[in-house]
């Protein structure tokens, strides 16, 4: 029993996309939760999406460096950076 409580205290949500509600709510539950920003072309976008994770409590920030939505010709117009 003592090993699973120890395990237990040792366990860290990764969360990707979604919404910042949804991020919020995660977080209130008290799981430890390292928020993984998509490279957005857009630099605001990324910090706005840092500094919502750290105010609402993640205990880390991360980041895809080699996320895409689309491919070829379409990447001209993709909000993601590939």
């Amino acid at each position: 029993m003592d090993v699973f409580i120890y395990m237990e205290n040792l366990s860290v949500h990764w969360v990707g996309m979604g919404s910042e509600t949804e991020l919020e709510e995660i977080v209130a539950t008290g799981a430890r939760t390292i928020k993984i920003v998509k490279p957005h072309a857009d630099n605001q976008m990324v910090f706005s999406k840092i500094e919502h994770a750290v105010k609402v409590g993640c205990m880390a920030v991360g980041m895809d460096i080699d996320h895409a939505f689309n491919s070829g010709a379409d990447m001209i117009t993709c909000s993601v950076c590939p």
